[in-house]
């Protein structure tokens, strides 16, 4: 039986793509490298810095991961203010009152924070889960898994609404059902 709902954030509560491959690209190309959206479309689901390692060993550039993770995140506060929540899922959370909610996505906490609160469904959530609190991204389990056991229920018992395959696939290992989005919902 489904007790609670984990929300990822990124694509499924905000129109969030087009500003996170813009704040990725600014920051590489502060650093002289070129990021095309295929390149970072093919390299999503995990924290920042694992997306940035992950661009920078296909290209075989030698550069720091970490600096270039802190120049994205100064890039994406700067556009944050911009980003629009998609007012189904706001809809579909503000409905949601008998079940206990989460977001688990492999984006800043801080970040998420800031904009559930913008969007006005921070008193909605009883947990939010990011990149600070885990060490492995998707499609590893643990963000949903650390979710689960901070909303105190079963992973059994936790539905998942994704976008994306490796959230999907996290979702499963993480032993949830999952329902996952496409296009704009």
């Amino acid at each position: 039986m489904i007790r609670a709902v984990i929300f990822d954030f990124d694509g499924v509560i905000a129109d969030s793509d087009r500003a996170e491959f813009e704040s990725f690209r600014q920051a590489f190309q502060k650093y002289g490298v070129t990021l095309t959206l295929t390149e970072f479309l093919e390299s999503r689901g995990g924290t920042s810095l694992e997306i940035i390692g992950i661009i920078l060993k296909k290209k075989r550039i030698r550069l720091s991961a970490t600096e270039i993770c802190e120049a994205k995140q100064k890039i994406y506060e700067i556009i944050i203010p911009g980003i629009k929540p998609f007012d189904e899922i706001i809809g579909l959370i503000n409905r949601l009152e008998n079940y206990k909610l989460a977001v688990a996505s492999s984006g800043s906490t801080k970040n998420i924070e800031k904009m559930i609160l913008k969007f006005g469904v921070r008193d909605k959530f009883d947990a939010v889960v990011g990149s600070e609190d885990i060490r492995r991204g998707k499609p590893d389990p643990e963000v949903f898994l650390l979710a689960a056991r901070k909303l105190k229920t079963l992973p059994k018992n936790c539905l998942v609404i994704e976008d994306s395959l490796v959230g999907f696939k996290a979702a499963r290992k993480a032993g949830m059902e999952c329902i996952i989005l496409s296009g704009k919902h």
